[in-house]
């Protein structure tokens, strides 16, 4: 009797994952894209994950894999850990027992996933590993005009970071540690002047770890042919896709501000009625107590 017993789906969880290593702003969703045509998913990508326990969970990863985080905000924290991380955590380095838990299911990492590069090619050390190349000098200012000026710090940053927990959006706050923890930087200034650093370094890491055979430098302007040959795919018979994830990107910060923006209003005008209807209470009591000692007297 022939087994009928289906194969597991190609995951990072059957050791069949593909890390996209290339970073935030590196053309992660162009490249996130193409994936989806080849039919190679599914993928995890910053604007695709809507499970805040996600969020959470790479933020998690942070704290357990960089160590900047553990020396300067538990310093400013008094040794407190983040709302977002369970209390208490001993913060200890990732197994891979805790990687399957959170990118078991797909089968490529992208866009943040890039920023653990290392921890998971060391966890997974078959996977495929595909570098975007983007000159440093374009993806420094692009790194620095959406990410760290106009998210995590400047009028968006303190809308995102500071109100919005007040609105119970709290994801943008928990990926700054995720972005300014591998980064290394401790405000804004100083997170522009690591960025030409930290992106060569994070490239030379990921080829001094990767064979050759199992690694594709990849420019995007290239098309299809490299990165189908590298999968062993046939070749799509369509355009490369070349998403402007800039735009969709500065499009859903300005939704994310403005959902902060209205939530923090209707919770002011909640409060503002409950303070009106309790004073209004407050002065009729008054009133009533007034009219009772005047007719005892």
């Amino acid at each position: 009797m022939a087994d009928r017993t289906a194969a597991p789906t190609p995951s990072f969880a059957t050791g069949q994952g593909i890390i996209c290593a290339g970073l935030p702003r590196s053309g992660t969703l162009s490249l996130a894209t193409a994936l989806d045509i080849l039919g190679v998913g599914p993928i995890q990508h910053g604007l695709r994950d809507t499970d805040t326990r996600e969020v959470y969970a790479w933020t998690h990863a942070a704290w357990c894999s960089f160590p900047f985080l553990r020396a300067t905000r538990l310093t400013s924290r008094d040794g407190r850990l983040p709302f977002y991380l369970p209390p208490y955590d001993p913060l200890l380095p990732w197994t891979r027992a805790d990687w399957d838990r959170l990118v078991g299911r797909y089968r490529c990492t992208t866009d943040v996933g890039s920023m653990f590069s290392e921890q998971l090619i060391s966890a997974y050390p078959d996977a495929k590993v595909i570098l975007v190349e983007r000159p440093v000098d374009e993806w420094a200012r692009s790194y620095g005009r959406v990410l760290i000026d106009r998210t995590y710090y400047g009028v968006g940053g303190f809308i995102k970071s500071t109100l919005g927990p007040w609105a119970n959006v709290t994801t943008t706050t928990a990926y700054s540690d995720v972005s300014m923890g591998w980064l290394g930087g401790n405000s804004r200034r100083e997170a522009h002047s690591l960025l030409h650093d930290r992106h060569r370094q994070h490239h030379d890491v990921v080829r001094r770890l990767v064979p050759a055979q199992q690694l594709l430098e990849f420019d995007l302007k290239d098309g299809w042919e490299p990165l189908c040959k590298f999968l062993d795919l046939p070749v799509p018979d369509m355009p490369f896709p070349h998403v402007n994830e800039q735009a969709q990107f500065l499009s859903m910060l300005r939704s994310l501000d403005i959902m902060i923006l209205k939530g923090i209003a209707q919770k002011l005008a909640w409060a503002l009625l409950s303070v009106s209807v309790a004073a209004f209470l407050s002065r009729a009591a008054t009133r009533r107590a007034l009219v009772d000692i005047l007719k005892r007297t």
